[in-house]
This record gives C-alpha cells, sequence and structure tokens, in this order.
C-alpha cells in the first residue's frame, strides 16, 4: 500500500494497459480516477476498482485530453472530490495513420501529434500544478521503442513519442527542486486493442512490410500482457523511483529495478 491516500489519474483508463495500469495503482492504495473519451469504458474500470478496493477509492471521467477545456474541468472535478492530483499517468495515445510522409495529409500528422504530444502537455501543466502545492508528484508518460527508431510508415507516431521523451525531461528538470518525478516508459509491444487496430488495417492504410512486422508480434507470441507494465508503472510512482527522474526506461531496464 506504497501509494495510501494519493491522488491518480490515468488518461486513456478505460481499457488494455489504462485500465490495468488504474487497478495497479488501486492495489497499492491510491484513488483513482480513469479519464477517456468513452464515458462506458471509464466507468467499467471505476467499477471494478469499486468491486476490488472498495467504495470511494475511484471516478470515471469523460474527457478528450486534446481539448484544453475538457482537461481542465476534469482536473477541477477531481479537486472538488479529492483535493488534486497526486500520480499522472499519461497513457491516452494514437497511432496515428501509417503511411509513407509524402502520403499523409496535414490532419492526420495533427491528429498522432495532439493526441500522443499536446494532450500529454495539457495534462502535465494541470497536474503539475497541483503537486507544485503538495511538494510532491509522479508523472509518468508511455512512449514508445519506436521513437529511437525510424520505423517507415509511422512517421507521426514515432515523432510524437520522441517529442514526449524530451518533455519528461523537461519535466523533471522543472520539478526537481519540488519533490516532482517524471518519467517516461517505454513498455515494449503491450497486447492492447492499438495492436488489433494496426493489424487490421485494410492494404490501403498501411504498406505490407508493416502489417508483417504488427502481425508477426502476435504470431510469434511476443505481445506483452497489460498487467506486467502496469506493475513497472505501480513502481514508478513510489517513492523509491526517486534516483530515476528524468529517466526514459524500457521493459528490460523496468524488470531489473524491480528485481532489486
Amino acid at each position: 500500500m506504497e501509494l495510501e491516500g494519493k491522488v491518480a489519474l490515468v488518461t486513456g483508463g478505460g481499457r488494455g494497459l489504462g485500465r490495468a495500469t488504474a487497478l495497479a495503482l488501486a492495489e497499492q492504495g491510491a484513488k483513482v480516477a480513469a479519464l477517456a473519451r468513452s464515458l462506458a469504458e471509464v466507468e467499467e474500470t471505476s467499477w471494478l476498482i469499486r468491486q476490488q478496493y472498495g467504495v470511494g477509492r475511484s471516478m470515471a471521467i469523460r474527457a478528450d485530453v486534446t481539448n484544453e477545456r475538457e482537461v481542465i474541468e476534469a482536473f477541477d472535478t477531481i479537486r472538488k472530490r479529492w483535493s488534486g492530483v497526486d500520480i499522472l499517468i499519461n497513457n491516452a495515445g494514437d497511432s496515428g495513420a501509417t503511411r509513407p510522409l509524402t502520403s499523409l495529409s496535414l490532419a492526420e500528422w495533427q491528429q498522432a501529434i495532439d493526441v500522443n504530444l499536446t494532450g500529454t502537455f495539457l495534462c502535465s501543466r494541470e497536474a503539475f500544478r497541483d503537486m507544485a502545492r503538495s511538494r510532491w508528484g509522479r508523472i509518468i508518460n508511455i512512449s514508445s521503442g519506436s521513437a529511437s527508431t525510424a520505423i517507415p510508415a509511422m512517421g507521426p507516431y514515432s515523432i510524437a513519442k520522441a517529442a514526449v521523451e524530451h518533455f519528461t525531461r523537461l519535466i523533471a528538470a522543472e520539478g526537481a527542486l519540488i519533490g516532482v518525478v517524471a518519467i517516461a516508459l517505454r513498455p515494449g509491444v503491450v497486447d492492447t486493442r492499438m495492436q488489433e487496430d494496426l493489424r487490421s488495417r485494410p492494404p490501403d492504410a498501411m504498406p505490407p512490410e508493416l502489417r508483417a512486422i504488427f502481425a508477426a508480434y502476435k504470431q510469434k507470441g511476443r505481445l506483452v500482457p497489460p498487467e506486467r507494465p502496469a506493475q513497472m508503472i505501480a513502481y514508478l510512482c513510489s517513492d523509491r523511483a526517486r534516483d530515476v527522474n528524468g529517466r526514459v526506461l524500457d521493459a528490460e531496464e523496468m524488470e531489473a529495478l524491480l528485481v532489486k
């Protein structure tokens, strides 16, 4: 129960890694607000937390992380009920269009940047304000190995995640003197709906070479159950993770930390 008394917000908390993370944080004693565009999905996450960890420990919020007004209102809702956010998990993401750069529309480019990067900024800005008041905070940004690997036809997503990693370093630098720790985690290829979507895209929406990569993850059993990286995230929210402030960690590095 290392997170007893803490308030956590998990974006993209209605399914997959977001839901698993919300449950892992609740298991460690945190009160958890699950946020997503689908109210039905986050209500189910909230219900699961209540069933397993008790009434009054969860909240469901419908909001679009790319909408500034909705993000501010979401944080205000949490503040009215639980005072403020101590832990922010920026998990909401969008794989974006999977076509070569010359085939991308500006709208497709902007969509991936907005969800993966601007949404992370908007939520982090609001959370940082709460954390500065309490002089304690954890911001965990979900990244990807594609942030450092040039994968053809994954441009918008990869570039957004690379920016998220440097944004993490910026938060860590600004928060170091007031007890705010920021870490980016590359959780591996997690078995989520995003992977299902990528495998099922029509031929005109993805080059065959890229389709083969995502199909192989499934066929070769390389997909990671979301519960494992969720445990890693819960660890990063504890006081034990202070020494990795500003780091970008991959799954292997996290496994080594968990063993210590």
